[in-house]
C-alpha cells in the first residue's frame, strides 16, 4: 500500500514550499494542511520542536512525523529520485543547497538588525551586491547545462527556482533584478516551471496581497478575481508567512555507494539490497581539508574523516595566505574539501559526502532523515549562536549573549535530550545503533562553545546525565580520542 504524506504549515509558501514542489514534480499526492494562527496556537505544544513545517508519513500502519524543512525535502528527494546519480553528484546538489542557505543567512541579517538604519542599509545592498554574488554562483553551477547538477532536475533546481520566485514578495522586485536579467537562469527557471507537475502546482496556488516590509502583493488564485483586501502583518509575522525558505543539504543514493566497505545498493532512493564491495588500496582517494587556524566550520568534516579512519591533509591558512588563495577558491570562501581532483565547498556538503562514503549517515531513508533533522536543528542552534556576532551595540551584544546562554542553549539541550532518549532510551547514539555525523555535530558544537566560553557556559549540557554520557561515548571513540589529543590548540 502506498505511503500517505501530509505537510502541515501556514497558509504560505515559506519553508514548506520546496517539499511541496518536490512532490509536485514527481506527481505524488499529498495532503497540504494550512493552519490559521489560532489553529497553530492550539497545535503548537504537541508539535516536535514547537515549529512548522512538519511532514507526516503513514506507511505500513506506522506514522512518522518529520520536522525541519530541509530534512523533509531531503526525505522526499531520496524517496523519489531528486538527487544525483552518485556521491559526487549528491555533493554538488548539497553545495547548491548550502549556497542557498548562505543567501538565506544574508536575508536573515535584515530581520535581526538592531535598528532601522542598519536594516535599510542591508536592504539597499541586497540587490546591489549580495544577490548578484549568488546569482553568479548559480550561473557558474549551471554553466552550459540544463540543470544545476547532472542531466536531470534535482532538489537543487527546485530550491533555486523557489527562492528567487518568492524573494520579491519580501524585498521588492529590485532584490532579484540581476536574476531576472540573467538569460541562463531565466531559461533554467522556465525549464523548472514547464515540468508537468510543477506547472499544475503553480497554477493552483494562491497569490496573496499583503504588506511585508512595506511591500504589497496580491491575494487570490491565478486566473481568478483578486481579493482587494490588504492584511497588515507585523515584523514577527513576516518570518512565518513571508515565502522564505531554505533547504539544507540532501542525498539520494541512486547507484552503489560506499560505507566502510559495506555498500548499499539503492534505486530511486529505496534500498533494494546490500553487497560487500572493497575499494582496492590503489584507488583510495586523497583527502585535503583547507580552512583557517581553528575548528569552526571544518571541524565536523575532520571528525568524520577521523571516525572513518581516513588520513587527510589538514591545511590551516593564515590570513595573509588566505588573501592570496581567495580569488581562486570556489565561491571565495572556506572550508573546502578536496577529493583527488574534485573540490567540494560548503561545509555541510563536505561532511555529507564523507558520511555517505563511510557509513556515517544512518541506515536507510528513515534514519538518513533522522540524521538530517538533527543537523538542521543544530544549524538553527548555530544561527542563534552567531546572531550576537553581528550586533554592534555593546549593551545589546551583552544582552544577546546572556539571552543565548540563559534561554537558547537550555532550549536546545532539551531538544537533544528528547531526541537521544527516543532512541534506545538515551543509552546509545542519536540515530540508529552506530555513530553518525549527527552525534559528531552535537558533540562538536558544545565542544566549540566550551572552548570559547568555558565549562560554566555549557553546564546545562554537561549537567544532563544522558547527554554527558553521550558526549563521553563520542570522545571514547579511539580515532576521536586521538584527534582531540593531537589537533592544534586554538
Amino acid at each position: 500500500m502506498a505511503a500517505k504524506y501530509t505537510i502541515t504549515y501556514f497558509d504560505a509558501a515559506g519553508r514548506a514550499e520546496v517539499t511541496r514542489l518536490a512532490f509536485a514534480a514527481k506527481e505524488v499526492e499529498f495532503n497540504d494542511v494550512r493552519l490559521t494562527s489560532d489553529e497553530w496556537k492550539k497545535m503548537k505544544p504537541s508539535v516536535p520542536q514547537g515549529q512548522l513545517p512538519i511532514m507526516e508519513v503513514e506507511s505500513g500502519g506506522k506514522k512518522t512525523v518529520i520536522c525541519q524543512s530541509g530534512a523533509m525535502a531531503r526525505f522526499v528527494a531520496r524517496e523519489f529520485g531528486l538527487y544525483g546519480k552518485n556521491n559526487m553528484e549528491n555533493s554538488m546538489v548539497d553545495v547548491a543547497l548550502e549556497t542557498i542557505e548562505d543567501l538565506f543567512k544574508e536575508l536573515i541579517k535584515i530581520y535581526t538588525a538592531s535598528d532601522e538604519k542598519t536594516k535599510d542599509e542591508l536592504k539597499a545592498e541586497l540587490g546591489k551586491t549580495v544577490v548578484p554574488k549568488f546569482v553568479k554562483n548559480f550561473e557558474d553551477m549551471i554553466g552550459g547545462k540544463d540543470w544545476i547538477v547532472g542531466s536531470d532536475m534535482t532538489i537543487a533546481d527546485l530550491a533555486v527556482f523557489s527562492l528567487f520566485k518568492t524573494m520579491p514578495s519580501m524585498f521588492g522586485e529590485d532584490s532579484t533584478k540581476c536574476y531576472r536579467e540573467n538569460k541562463n537562469l531565466q531559461a533554467h527557471a522556465k525549464r523548472v516551471s514547464e515540468n508537468k507537475g510543477i506547472k499544475k502546482w503553480l497554477a493552483s496556488q494562491p497569490v496573496k496581497k499583503r504588506y511585508l516590509c512595506g511591500l504589497k502583493y496580491s491575494y487570490g488564485r491565478q486566473g481568478q478575481p483578486v481579493d482587494p483586501g490588504v492584511v497588515q502583518l507585523s515584523h514577527h509575522d513576516t518570518l512565518h508567512v513571508g515565502c522564505l525558505y531554505v533547504v539544507d543539504k540532501t542525498v539520494l543514493e541512486s547507484e552503489i555507494l560506499g560505507s566502510s566497505g559495506l555498500l548499499t545498493a539503492a534505486v530511486a532512493g529505496k534500498v533494494v539490497g546490500e553487497t560487500v564491495v572493497r575499494r582496492p588500496p590503489s584507488t583510495m582517494p586523497k583527502y585535503k581539508v583547507t580552512y583557517f587556524e581553528s575548528a569552526g566550520r571544518a571541524e565536523l568534516t575532520r571528525l568524520a574523516l577521523c571516525v572513518a579512519k581516513q588520513p587527510f591533509e589538514d591545511v590551516r591558512l593564515k590570513p595573509e595566505e588566505w588573501a592570496l588563495q581567495k580569488e581562486s577558491t570556489p565561491q571565495g570562501m572556506l572550508p573546502i574539501l578536496e577529493v583527488d581532483e574534485h573540490i567540494i565547498c560548503q561545509s555541510g556538503a563536505m561532511v555529507r559526502y564523507i558520511a555517505r562514503e563511510y557509513g556515517l549517515y544512518g541506515n536507510g531513508n528513515t534514519e538518513n532523515t533522522e540524521v538530517d533533522v538533527i543537523l538542521e536543528t543544530t544549524e538553527d542552534f548555530v544561527k542563534d549562536l552567531i546572531k550576537f556576532f553581528y550586533e554592534k551595540d555593546p549593551d545589546k551584544k551583552t544582552e544577546a549573549i546572556k539571552n543565548f546562554f540563559d534561554t537558547t542553549l537550555p532550549k536546545f539541550v532539551a531538544i537533544y535530550y528528547e531526541i537521544l532518549c527516543n532512541n534506545n532510551g538515551g543509552n546509545g547514539w542519536m540515530v540508529g545503533s552506530t555513530v553518525t555525523i549527527a552525534d559528531l555535530y552535537v558533540f562538536s558544537i558544545f565542544d566549540g562553545i566550551k572552548s570559547f566560553y568555558g565549562d560554566d557556559a555549557v553546564k546545562a549540557y554537561t549537567g544532563n546525565e544522558k547527554l554527558e554520557a553521550h558526549c563521553k561515548r563520542v570522545t571514547e571513540i579511539p580515532e576521536i580520542k586521538n584527534w582531540l589529543q593531537r589537533r592544534p590548540k586554538e
